[in-house]
């Protein structure tokens, strides 16, 4: 729960932001992972709600990221799925 929320103060979007960034926490960072999503987890959770990134702002980096940093297929590892052309 955000610390504002804690404090008794209302419950807002930015509040959805910093629960975010904490669930941005329990993946273990591995060496590869990129420093942006890091510095993002930290401006999520940070403790001035003022400070977090908006929903929006988050869609933005999220595509960005989408077009810097493309995830390769290996279509040779899909699991069929019958009926469908997602194969």
């Amino acid at each position: 729960m955000a610390p504002e929320a804690l404090r008794g103060n209302p419950y807002t979007k930015a509040a959805d932001i910093y629960s975010f960034g904490i669930i941005c926490i329990r993946p273990e960072i591995i060496k590869g992972i990129i420093p942006e999503y890091i510095e993002l987890m930290k401006r999520c959770w940070n403790n001035d709600p003022k400070k977090r990134p908006t929903a929006n702002e988050l869609s933005n980096i999220f595509l960005n990221w989408s077009i810097k940093y493309p995830i390769e297929e290996d279509k040779e590892k899909r699991i069929p799925i019958p009926g469908t052309n997602f194969n």
